[in-house]
């Protein structure tokens, strides 16, 4: 028995230790292939630049290859972005708001007294003057100082809208909200351009925009909750709340999003745009290898020296604007760019009327306008996968042609005799997805068309265009808003016109290519007969 026992013992402890053995084994063999995964999809990778050196879209992208072990090691990455796209939805709950206070009765009482055009065309104005200022500044002296400071403004301006009582006092805080807003655009969709890894830029650059969408049905929300069902909400405590978007973003912009290291790098600062690749890599889980300074020196021409002084920053200001128009190439593109702004703004502006037009078709004006502004929520999801798998072109096409479709189909609908209300829901949701659409792959465009030296002050140009043409159609519209199948014809019109001006376009691709720099020479033509060689 003790024999029968002993060798029972000794078998169990054999297979004990045999089990033990494979369980170690199939352990290093899953590690060794997760491991050989990760390896192969970074061998896979292969650089966008063909030259010596790498650049920073080079190490950006290998980075963004990279899979991390836990997915939360991004995390810091990804704050970078969500605090941009919080400075956009500030944007875009202080223009949405104006047409929730055009549409309320104690508001339009107390301050606006008759003077709606002026009062929603003044922020226009100050976004105008706003991003003519920030555009040349931000490529001086940088994209984040600048977004900060019109955060700033923005908040501030926001505040002090609940304590007017006069309609000029309503027009000079929408007229200084407006310089914040001029400023904060153009610096937020620089920056997300410049830190995005170039083969996933169009998705980084739609997750940003699509905050758009927030801030459109956070402040949908609100007039809703505030104004809904006949309730007598202050509208002095919608214009404090609806302020708190830009002051949280202020906050998170200061914390979480760095400036831009090729902003750095053209500036000479090549120390502090080195530590910034690697600081937004090591956010990204990529640790295996650094962005060195030589690599940096090596992407950028010598840095330009600047003259200080107040007189020379306008200067400088104006030289860079002549600068923008003096390539033949980027002068095509801006004057373009300039084209499909002024339609698509045009068309848009008719769209913050629809509050008001609401009220002359439906019955509960608010509940309407947060279904209308939920309906942008698909345009937004379908801009962001088709981003970087469709040419910028064709979801412009896409856009224009499905936006004015459904504008002819609510104009046609408002104008019967007998309107359904479901019809109008249906179509004005099926216009702003489409819409969403068509700026989400607006700003796509914009952000990226132009070189780091002069990107800032491109798009101050682009914004500028589509500024003019939303003051222009907020001076038409209190004509036409009696009579709403006219005033969205108008905008089905503006958006067929960007549909047809589209067609004649002189980009190239650049879905999920790399940013330029700087521009390239001029090349002078020498007429006349060559010289001889020496």
């Amino acid at each position: 028995e003790r024999t029968v026992f002993s060798k029972t013992l000794s078998n169990f402890s054999r297979e004990s230790h045999c089990m033990q053995m494979r369980t170690k084994e199939e352990g290093a063999f899953n590690r060794k292939h997760n491991t050989n995964m990760a390896s192969s999809k970074l061998a896979e990778y292969k650089p966008l630049n063909s030259g010596e050196h790498r650049t920073i879209d080079d190490h950006y992208d290998k980075a963004n290859a990279h899979e991390p072990e836990k997915y939360f090691q991004r995390l810091g990455y990804l704050m970078i972005f969500a605090s941009l796209g919080l400075a956009n939805t500030g944007d875009s709950t202080e223009i949405g708001s104006m047409g929730f206070l055009l549409a309320n009765q104690s508001c339009r009482e107390e301050v606006i007294q008759g003077m709606d055009g002026i009062v929603a065309s003044c922020t226009y104005v100050g976004m105008f003057i706003g991003g003519l200022f920030s555009g040349p500044v931000c490529d001086r002296f940088g994209r984040q100082s600048v977004l900060v400071g019109g955060l700033a403004v923005n908040a501030t301006a926001g505040v002090l809208m609940a304590f007017t009582s006069t309609p000029y006092e309503m027009i000079l805080c929408r007229f200084i909200v407006g310089l914040g807003m001029g400023m904060i655009l153009i610096c937020l969709l620089t920056l997300t351009s410049e830190h995005a890894p170039p083969r996933s830029r169009g998705a980084y650059l739609n997750f940003v925009t699509a905050f758009w969408t927030v801030g459109a049905v956070w402040v949908a929300l609100l007039a809703y909750v505030m104004f809904g069902h006949g309730k007598e909400t202050s509208w002095r405590l919608y214009c404090f709340v609806n302020a708190i978007p830009s002051a949280t973003a202020f906050f998170l912009v200061i914390s979480f999003v760095p400036e831009s290291a090729r902003y750095l790098g053209l500036h000479g600062k090549y120390k502090e745009a080195a530590k910034i690749v690697n600081d937004i890599t090591k956010s990204m889980g990529y640790k295996d290898d650094e962005f060195s300074i030589e690599e940096v020196r090596a992407q950028f021409p010598p840095a330009k020296a600047y003259d200080e002084g107040l007189w020379a920053m306008v200067k400088q200001s104006c030289t860079a604007y002549v600068k923008v128009f003096a390539n033949p190439s980027t002068r095509n593109q801006i004057m373009f760019i300039q084209g499909l702004w002024f339609f698509s703004s045009f068309g848009t502006g008719i769209s913050l009327w629809i509050p008001r037009l609401l009220t002359e078709l439906v019955s509960d004006v608010y509940l309407f306008s947060l279904i209308y502004a939920c309906g942008s929520i698909p345009g937004i999801l379908i801009a962001g996968w088709l981003a970087d798998k469709m040419k910028r072109t064709q979801l412009l096409t896409m856009g224009y042609a499905l936006t004015s479709c459904t504008l002819a189909g609510l104009s046609v609908v408002a104008a019967s005799d007998n309107v359904s209300q479901i019809a109008i829901l249906i179509l004005v949701c099926l216009f702003h997805s489409c819409m969403c659409l068509l700026w989400s792959t607006m700003s796509i465009v914009t952000a990226e068309t132009f070189p780091t030296e002069i990107r800032s002050t491109a798009m101050a140009v682009c914004t500028a265009t589509g500024r003019f043409a939303f003051i222009t159609v907020h001076n038409i519209s209190p004509l036409l808003v009696g009579n709403p199948p006219y005033l969205v014809a108008l905008g089905c019109v503006a958006f067929g016109a960007g549909l047809i001006f589209n067609f004649f376009s002189p980009l190239t691709s650049k879905t999920g290519e790399p940013l330029q720099d700087v521009e390239a020479p001029l090349v002078h033509k020498v007429h006349g007969p060559s010289l001889p060689r020496q």
